[in-house]
């Protein structure tokens, strides 16, 4: 395996439909582990008042477009956004052992735990920007959709969108969105950003964002074909011996993808050929 390469955790069952349909799945945002993202996208509305006191009727038009507005929100930028999720490599620390692989994606145990199924599921390893061109090629890209694949970076602090009530009024709340969007740095904020709790993950995404999703489009996943981007499959401590014939007949279809598996010897996670 080379350096360029992204981690994805998943079950035996999931390895098994992943590798049988040759499919990579981004799935939406409001099925991520973390409620700063999963939530509902409630905007907040700056509204000018150049004598200090706001107008009544100004108050009254406000109030009554609030929640046109909050849907409006949620809709463009939330409910039509899907995420492929994995990690990378990070820095060995400067107290590791020489030889020790505890910086390698693959070697997280908290993430076999978790998303590997406490080490009886799989680790696929993708080599990154090959895959991300795949799935940018494999989804059909239409005005005001949004590709974004980047580092996740962790924060401390809330998701809040704050639209300006002038430009609502004048241009439409469409109009106002598509550029909230648009702006420079605006996918880092709305779409690659966690809380700290997760920040051992070091966690790499793939977004697609649909604009304007179809009613039969909100919230749902979509599929796209990895190709040939599948580089080698990494089988945990746990995973049943009697299941690795099946897994290495799933194989043959992706091409020259080794098999590995991870053992934890004296603590030490390690490679083995399977």
């Amino acid at each position: 395996m080379d350096d360029d390469v992204i981690f994805h955790y998943t079950s035996a069952d999931t390895l098994k439909e992943i590798l049988r349909s040759g499919n990579i799945r981004l799935s939406p945002l409001s099925q991520t582990n973390d409620p700063l993202e999963r939530r509902e996208r409630s905007p907040m509305v700056i509204v000018p008042a150049p004598t200090g006191e706001l107008d009544p009727e100004v108050q009254i038009e406000v109030a009554e477009r609030l929640e046109e507005i909050a849907n409006a929100t949620d809709h463009h930028l939330r409910r039509g956004a899907r995420i492929a999720c994995f990690c990378e490599d990070q820095e060995p620390t400067a107290d590791s052992l020489p030889g020790s692989h505890f910086h390698r994606g693959w070697a997280r145990a908290r993430m076999w735990d978790q998303y590997g199924h406490r080490h009886s599921g799989a680790c696929l390893v993708f080599k990154k920007f090959d895959l991300v061109s795949a799935i940018d090629d494999g989804v059909e890209h239409a005005d005001g959709d949004l590709f974004a694949p980047g580092k996740v970076l962790y924060q401390d602090h809330p998701t809040t969108t704050v639209l300006d009530w002038e430009e609502i009024r004048t241009l439409g709340i469409e109009q106002v969105l598509d550029r909230e969007q648009s702006r420079r740095f605006a996918a880092n904020e709305l779409y690659l950003r966690k809380v700290r709790d997760w920040e051992s993950e070091q966690e790499y995404r793939i977004v697609f964002v649909r604009w304007d999703p179809a009613p039969d489009e909100i919230d749902s996943p979509i599929d796209i074909p990895f190709q040939l981007t599948l580089v080698a499959v990494i089988l945990g401590q746990e995973f049943p011996d009697d299941e690795v014939p099946e897994i290495r007949e799933l194989l043959e279809p992706h091409g020259d993808v080794e098999l590995w598996r991870c053992r934890w010897e004296s603590g030490n996670p390690t490679l083995f050929p399977e």
